[in-house]
């Protein structure tokens, strides 16, 4: 098949990339500080925002007009993309590894190397709701009313979305001791797949989902 390449693309290493659901709009954030909006047709930069420190994650809001994202500055930012301006919605109190906005509960959530996780609605003002967790998330999924986190003790958690983002999940995972490295919940919100530095991926449904052991199983890349 044949490939299509971006020519202003970051000067360093890529951290995120999110693909817009209603456009062709593609985000990019990256190691050198930088975020940067591409129409993923044309392959165009259409924009691109250089903040004060690397960003890790990157999210559209709810109808793709702005960006939320998040790094080592340890903020939690929205860069609106007509004006270009930025917004201060909050603060970790270290690096803002995962920012994922969803449109269920209409909140943002984010994840980071300080051992929680953040809620805000900025419906009420970007009213913050926190959930102290038990060591640093490296990777987050949202979908169907769950928030599915992996964290650097191998450890995966959940909250519901719909009663108070009460945790409703927690088990080790089954990609052995390497550091997890991405995690992605499954269409139907019965579980996730889940990957590592190492290049094993494992896919583990929630008990209440599949209760039989065997349907969990893994692989090596």
């Amino acid at each position: 098949e044949s490939e299509t390449y971006i020519k202003d693309i970051p000067s360093d290493g890529i951290t995120a990339l999110k693909y817009a659901k209603t456009s062709d709009n593609l985000l990019v954030s990256s190691w050198d500080n930088t975020l940067n909006l591409y129409d993923a047709y044309t392959v165009d930069l259409s924009l691109k925002h250089e903040s004060k420190a690397a960003i890790l994650s990157t999210d559209f809001n709810e109808d793709e007009t702005a960006a939320y994202f998040g790094g080592l500055e340890q903020k939690v930012k929205k860069l609106d993309f007509k004006t270009q301006t930025e917004m201060n919605i909050g603060h970790h109190d270290e690096a803002v590894r995962t920012v994922e906005y969803d449109p269920y509960s209409s909140c943002l959530y984010t994840g980071s190397w300080d051992k929680t996780l953040k809620i805000w609605d900025e419906r009420s003002g970007s009213k913050e709701i926190t959930r102290e967790l038990s060591d640093k998330v490296y990777a987050m999924s949202v979908c169907r009313n769950k928030v599915t986190l992996g964290m650097a003790n191998n450890k995966v958690v959940v909250y519901d979305t719909r009663s108070s983002n009460e945790l409703i999940y927690e088990e080790d995972t089954g990609i052995g001791k390497y550091q997890i490295r991405c995690i992605e919940s499954m269409p139907d919100s019965e579980g996730f797949a889940i990957g590592s530095i190492e290049g094993r991926i494992a896919i583990e449904y929630f008990k209440d989902s599949k209760p039989e052991e065997s349907s969990n199983f893994s692989f090596k890349c």
